[in-house]
């Protein structure tokens, strides 16, 4: 179980401006390839949040990971004109990547276990609304995006939303530079075509846990979550099927492994 978030986010959303000089920019100094969500034109919505956690309390999710999800605005970090439809039970594609289902995310972050004070790599920005619940829930978080779209919106919204204790960066995710094995906890935004342990043997000395989608042999998506000791054995637990949608390659630092990607 997790800590409780307390207050971590205000329920009044922050003015957004689409232009100005703090609109992301581009590594030339251009403006991002599209605006962001005007928050300052849409309501806050704690009843539909309310909604969302009571279906999700419904599916048996703790209640700190419910804490989160009714502290953040989801719609905030919704595709243009689709916020409406944020609190609902499924993907949006939102042009340049797809904001996964509340559910999914609801029981990744609770397969992760405990988040105050851990690190945690996260692989796949997108949005950054996971993130965001990440680092609400306490966690010092890392969470690395192969899109610089993304990374330019996510880093413009999350800092706009005020979150604290979460650092967006541009890299495949087990670039060495991140330092993958410095982490207590690394969550994979992808559906991994090889076992969890494939991906974990190429972090040399690492130990913790690891939460990813899993594509078995017959096409369809198991939620796995993989805890590797002080004494290198591996745990591998199945959490259930899930669902994640669209698809790009793994750089070639993860032996070549086909992945199919929905950052959330």
């Amino acid at each position: 179980m997790h800590e409780s978030a307390g207050n971590v986010a205000a329920r009044t959303l922050p003015v957004v401006a689409d232009a100005g000089p703090d609109r992301p920019r581009d590594v030339d100094g251009a403006p991002a390839p599209a605006p962001l969500q005007r928050l300052e034109s849409i309501p806050d919505l704690p009843i539909a949040r309310a909604w969302m956690c009571e279906r999700l309390r419904a599916a048996r999710i703790s209640e700190s990971t419910l804490s989160a999800f009714g502290a953040l605005p989801r719609h905030a970090f919704a595709p243009l004109r689709r916020w409406r439809v944020a609190y609902l039970d499924f993907d949006l594609w939102t042009g340049h990547t797809w904001m996964t289902a509340p559910s999914v995310v609801a029981r990744v972050i609770d397969a992760l276990g405990p988040l105050r004070g851990r690190r945690v790599l996260e692989v796949g920005t997108g949005t950054g609304y996971q993130a965001a619940l990440l680092a609400t829930l306490g966690a010092d978080v890392v969470s690395a995006e192969v899109s610089r779209h993304c990374v330019l919106t996510a880093r413009y919204r999350l800092r706009m939303l005020g979150v604290e204790r979460l650092r967006v960066v541009h890299s495949s995710g087990f670039a060495p530079e991140l330092r993958p094995g410095e982490f207590d906890q690394i969550v994979v935004n992808c559906v991994l075509s090889a076992p969890p342990a494939v991906f974990i043997e190429a972090i040399p000395g690492w130990r913790g846990v690891l939460v990813a989608p899993f594509l078995s042999a017959d096409g369809s998506q198991r939620l796995l979550r993989l805890e590797r000791n002080p004494e290198e054995r591996h745990r591998l637990s199945d959490l259930g099927p899930c669902r994640f949608s669209g698809g790009f390659k793994v750089p070639a630092g993860w032996g070549g492994h086909t992945v199919l990607n929905p950052p959330l």
